[in-house]
């Protein structure tokens, strides 16, 4: 009889666990990189459409 195979089959799963955590960590980190590079362009355009608007009157 094996005595190691439920140890190895709990390793097993162990590490698939720890391996989509980290995926999913990744992925998360992903989209949050994005949401901060789409955060920062629309500053960019609310800054530029405000100057815009404060220039209409002098246009």
């Amino acid at each position: 009889m094996n005595t190691r195979l439920p140890y190895t089959a709990d390793k097993r799963t162990k590490y698939r666990r720890q391996s989509g955590i980290e995926k999913t960590t990744e992925t998360i980190q992903d989209e949050v990189d994005d949401l901060v590079e789409k955060e920062e362009r629309n500053d960019r355009v609310r800054a530029s459409v405000s100057r815009l608007i404060n220039l209409g009157p002098q246009l």
